[in-house]
């Protein structure tokens, strides 16, 4: 097939025509060529009595249409959206927008909260600077000011995780920049994180205290179950909910990476049981808005007064779960594929609540040499 003209490209190794759209750029940059038809749609043509072959002046002007209708919507994309080859002219507000619109809601439900409200942080102190302007020197001017006021080592880092995945969105995604700076600057260190848990007792109590309403003690026994984390279970759809088998599918999770746990015991005979009176989408449907999860933060807390449990959230049903798990025997790497963890150091902070195989690894080797 011949060419027509210098900006179309007749790929015969895939049978498409593609364009090269010189009027995107600034001189002596290389410009998008992007796939206008395949030879088939350009050869021929649909008309009242089946399809028809073009004639060669037919092919230019369907070709020329087609140029124009793309270049037309490349033209709007591109007012709409910040230029990507300028750093110094864009907003670094824009692109936290852009950020948030694009690629904030791939994330979980419960990430998505806490970056979108430390964003509005960088974007009231950095919006109005360009994006060359957000340097590691500022970077860390910001990160002393976030520590003057109070925050802990752990609240500044994550401002500061928050603030570096928009940068390397400007890396990866946009290509605005050559490296992330927000890569320079030193984290905090954070102390061991705690590892709060329910005693037997204290487990009895808070059961006791939840048991008055069938949905929060469901979300409680399939917290302490599962070892699921808060919005993993909030945000659980009746889809997810495989009762014949005895199975709960968390698909919007942290690490982004769904996972599928199983549900025994008196949590399958409580949620067998919510399901047969409920019709909704949502497993735990908010009171105003049905669409949204339903928030157990009042409800919980109440309980816990009841329950006489101090120094105790949410979260701590993950720890109390993962102590569970270790503490009836379970390997640390199958306890870490429950809880959802990225690697097994993550699930080792909880390897002090099972000794028995340390003291048996000892044993065995004084057995056999001492």
């Amino acid at each position: 097939m011949a060419q027509s003209k210098s900006k179309y490209r007749f790929d015969e190794k895939r049978g498409v025509v593609r364009a090269k759209f010189y009027e995107l750029v600034e001189m002596g940059e290389r410009p998008p060529e992007l796939q206008l038809c395949t030879f088939e749609q350009l050869e021929f043509k649909l008309t009242e009595r089946g399809s028809k072959r073009r004639t060669a002046s037919e092919k230019f002007t369907h070709l020329s249409k087609l140029y124009l209708n793309r270049l037309r919507e490349l033209q709007k994309e591109k007012k709409e959206k910040p230029k990507k080859t300028n750093a110094q002219t864009i907003k670094f507000s824009t692109l936290i927008e852009l950020y948030k619109k694009d690629i904030l809601p791939e994330l979980s439900f419960s990430s998505q909260s806490a970056i979108a409200n430390q964003l509005k942080y960088w974007n009231n102190t950095g919006g109005r600077r360009v994006l060359a302007d957000i340097n590691a020197p500022w970077i860390a001017q910001k990160r002393a000011e976030l520590k003057k006021v109070k925050r802990t080592p752990a609240t500044v880092n994550r401002y500061l995780a928050a603030l570096s995945v928009v940068l390397s969105a400007c890396v990866k995604e946009w290509h605005l920049i050559p490296f992330n700076p927000a890569q320079n600057v030193r984290k905090l260190k954070e102390p061991r994180g705690r590892t709060r848990y329910l005693t037997e007792k204290e487990l009895k109590a808070l059961l006791k205290a939840v048991s008055p309403r069938a949905d929060l003690k469901l979300a409680v026994m399939l917290a302490l179950t599962t070892g699921a984390r808060r919005m993993e279970i909030w945000s659980l759809k009746r889809n997810d909910i495989d009762l014949q088998n005895g199975f709960a599918t968390f698909s919007k999770t942290k690490t982004g990476v769904a996972r599928t746990v199983p549900i025994r015991g008196e949590s399958l005979e409580l949620l067998r049981d919510y399901l047969a009176r409920s019709e909704s989408t949502l497993l735990f449907p908010g009171e105003k808005n049905p669409a949204v999860p339903f928030d157990f933060r009042r409800s919980f807390k109440a309980a816990l007064v009841k329950a006489k449990i101090d120094d105790f959230s949410w979260h701590d049903l993950r720890h109390s779960a993962a102590s569970y798990l270790i503490r009836s025997g379970v390997d640390l790497r199958i306890a870490g594929e429950i809880l959802g963890h990225k690697n097994i150091s993550m699930t080792m902070k909880y390897s002090h609540l099972a000794p028995d195989h340390l003291t048996e690894a000892v044993e065995n080797m004084t057995k056999k040499f001492l």
